[in-house]
């Protein structure tokens, strides 16, 4: 359940506000399920679109944007809010200083929340309606902006589930973003300022494999699964026809004792353990503080197990010169992700390992959204230095093989809690108690 829905139908008990908060999570769906990635599939469908057009619609986006996240402040209001009145709890305050500064309109009341709401979904309605008239009239009939027309005229019987369901898959989409309109939408809403990207650089110090060898056409370009990823819709084989056919269960079997005594730890790698940076036609990649350290500890408890969305040429070269020692046991790629819709996900199941004895940690939550409960969602990287994650993790995956938990399962959900427990408590640095 998308957390404004579980917002409004388990806490929010004013029917007006409820309604308010359904209603301002179907302009959520149409605004970032729908038209940012639509124009995100066009940027790459239509790359040779004139910089006009480009800062128009990034303009559009940028309000409609500004709405939504406007609303998803109202919502995090509401939920501190019902935190216990004067419990100190350093986390709320925090959270609540971020959230009053960055609300435009302050809200102190019910009736002041549902107002508000309004306003910015008639503004979002207004954007939305503006696109798709400019583009209906200088470019053609497009399906996509067809039935998010459809959508708004009946935005009080059309259900989230829907629109969610429909957007999933923005790919079947892919048609209408060829050949769009060069026709400057019109602006609405607060000025915007100009969209800009920020190159990050790090020293050479830290960088590993620089040189031409991991060039090309965006060789390790990783399809993530998004927030509306599916448990129901995943299968495989994916529907890459140019990859090598693997087949499950995709690791060797194991034998005798080491059937029951083998705990298998799988890690993602882009943004996991590494960042690739691409300079111009050459590219190098950044190592994530403690990594190698990491795999050579792990190792002495975990049969590891590299698992990428990357093409395999690029993850080997990657690697390679992380791994020298070779303490990595298997290595999985692209073709062997399963299809979730427009997206590709990790299946544990397909592995061929005790799932009780298998833990994946991964970047992207949602790449391990057919077995959550065996997963550790690690922050992204891209080229902090003084980044510790893999260290502060370390102590309780060494536990949880010590220990030979039956069940890892458990262990990690034990984890989630007991951390989740003390940020309620209002503790600044949350730690692992081991018993």
């Amino acid at each position: 359940m998308h957390v404004t829905q579980l917002i409004a139908l388990q806490i929010v008990k004013d029917v007006h506000l409820r309604q308010a908060l359904l209603r301002a999570q179907k302009f959520e769906s149409l605004a970032v399920g729908g038209l940012v990635q639509f124009f995100h599939l066009l940027a790459h469908a239509s790359p040779e679109m004139d910089a006009a057009t480009k800062a128009a619609i990034n303009t559009s986006l940028k309000n409609l944007l500004f709405f939504t996240h406007q609303n998803l402040l109202i919502v995090v209001q509401i939920l501190l809010n019902r935190m216990v009145a004067g419990k100190s709890n350093y986390w709320a305050t925090n959270l609540a200083t971020i959230v009053n500064a960055k609300m435009a309109k302050k809200v102190k009341t019910k009736g002041e929340a549902v107002q508000v709401l309004k306003v910015h979904m008639q503004n979002s309605e207004n954007i939305i309606r503006n696109i798709i008239k400019t583009q209906q009239a200088h470019g053609g009939k497009k399906r996509i902006f067809a039935l998010m027309n459809d959508w708004l005229n009946a935005i009080t019987t059309v259900t989230n589930e829907k629109i969610r369901e429909t957007l999933y898959n923005i790919e079947q989409f892919r048609a209408d973003a060829l050949n769009l309109t060069s026709e400057k939408p019109p602006a609405t809403g607060p000025a915007a300022k100009g969209i800009s990207s920020t190159t990050k650089t790090s020293g050479t110090s830290n960088l590993v494999g620089a040189g031409n060898s991991l060039t090309g056409k965006n060789p390790f370009a990783i399809l993530k699964a998004s927030a509306i990823a599916s448990t129901s819709t995943a299968k495989f084989p994916n529907n890459f026809t140019n990859l090598p056919k693997v087949t499950p269960p995709f690791l060797p079997a194991l034998e005798g004792e080491a059937r029951q005594s083998t705990y298998t730890l799988v890690l993602d790698l882009d943004e996991t353990l590494i960042h690739n940076v691409e300079y111009g036609s050459d590219s190098y990649f950044l190592v994530r503080p403690g990594c190698v350290y990491f795999i050579e500890l792990m190792a002495k408890f975990y049969e590891i197990v590299i698992f990428t969305a990357a093409l395999q040429d690029y993850a080997d070269q990657v690697i390679d010169q992380i791994d020298v020692n070779k303490n990595i046991k298997y290595r999985l790629y692209r073709q062997h992700t399963s299809q979730n819709g427009p997206f590709l996900v990790k299946d544990l199941s397909l592995l061929g390992r005790d799932i009780t004895k298998t833990i994946i940690i991964d970047n992207i939550s949602d790449n391990f959204i057919l077995q959550p409960e065996n997963g550790i969602f690690i922050s992204t990287w891209y080229d902090d230095m003084a980044d510790t994650f893999l260290e502060e993790i370390s102590p309780l995956l060494i536990e949880v093989a010590e220990k030979k938990v039956p069940d890892v399962r458990r262990a990690l959900r034990a984890y989630r809690d007991q951390i989740l427990r003390q940020i309620s408590n209002g503790a600044k640095e949350p730690s692992i108690r081991f018993h």
